[in-house]
């Protein structure tokens, strides 16, 4: 495999590892078949152990990636998390990449944006202390989120030699009178259907599809989704001195394998030229995030105006 590279611009990943937090539902069980084969199927369990099952079946099924269900023992503690974070990233390069997958409970304590897990630790989670952990490691990660997650961060992350990708679930889509189609699909669903279809109807329902595009960009296909999902990036193109990199899936390689399979694509790389590779020459310091939006539509070239851009 050879190793990502500025003079290519679209490379395979060394390694790629799918986490899935708290993860309780049982390993390749049956459980996770019968329930991702039908989402719209009533569900004797809860919704975090269908949708811990439907992300594990989607990804065991349709990717050749290692999928690592992430639960703790029971009476730990949220440094245990942290540490044990710590342990996995130490065995990561950049030429690698994680995917991380959690729904569940979140929302903001005092200045902290939290996961609270079903499982252990029982305390919540600082989720900008555990994004922060894997921007220090410079590890590429995507991360999906069926939770709701802050579109102005506060977190002071530096940019790194990493790319980190967030895709969450975003605002809720109501009707006038304040109520959410029952047809609409949860973040989760609609990730798993998209992209399962994208693997049994590439040659016919989406045979023009020739460019790459980011996980948000083939979501924004999925009408039926019953959120406007938010897309966070840590760095973008624009500034000298650094190499962006994008996440993306190319259609080419899901009609040669039928599977998914995430790309690393340089948009920009000013290091080769730049006189500075230090801090002062890569970091944009703002009181608040530099942030742009935009729809969540995945452009013709590199759909930079498609995020939220938390630069620090």
């Amino acid at each position: 495999m050879p190793a990502l590279s500025s003079l290519n611009p679209a490379l395979s990943y060394k390694s790629v590892t799918v986490y899935i937090l708290d993860d309780v539902a049982p390993k390749k069980s049956k459980l996770a078949a019968d329930s991702a084969d039908d989402s719209d199927e009533d569900m004797e369990f809860n919704q975090h152990k269908v949708n811990c099952a439907k992300v594990r079946w989607f990804f065991e099924i349709y990717t050749d990636y290692k999928v690592k269900g992430v639960r703790l023992p029971p009476e730990s503690e949220p440094n245990d998390f942290y540490e044990y974070w710590e342990k996995e990233l130490k065995r990561k390069g950049f030429e690698d990449l994680v995917v991380i997958y959690y729904h569940g409970r979140a929302g903001k304590l005092r200045t902290k944006h939290c996961f609270l897990f079903d499982g252990d630790p029982g305390d919540p989670i600082d989720a900008f202390k555990f994004i922060g952990l894997i921007n220090k490691a410079g590890v590429a990660s995507l991360i999906l989120l069926g939770c709701d997650f802050p579109s102005r961060i506060h977190a002071k992350w530096e940019k790194d030699s990493g790319n980190i990708e967030i895709s969450a679930r975003g605002g809720e889509t109501k009707d006038p009178w304040g109520n959410t189609p029952s047809s609409a699909r949860s973040f989760t669903e609609s990730f798993i259907k998209t992209m399962r279809n994208l693997c049994k109807q590439i040659d016919d329902r989406f045979k023009k599809f020739t460019k790459p595009r980011s996980v948000p960009g083939f979501l924004s296909l999925d009408k039926a989704i019953g959120f406007n999902p938010t897309t966070i990036r840590l760095n973008r193109s624009g500034y000298e001195g650094i190499v962006v990199k994008r996440i993306k899936v190319d259609p080419e390689e899901i009609r040669r394998s039928r599977k998914i399979e995430f790309f690393s694509y340089v948009i920009q790389d000013d290091t080769l030229d730049s006189p500075e590779h230090g801090e002062e020459s890569t970091t944009v310091v703002e009181a608040v995030p530099i942030c742009a939006i935009d729809e969540g539509i995945d452009l013709p070239n590199d759909d930079e105006s498609q995020a939220l851009f938390c630069l620090q």
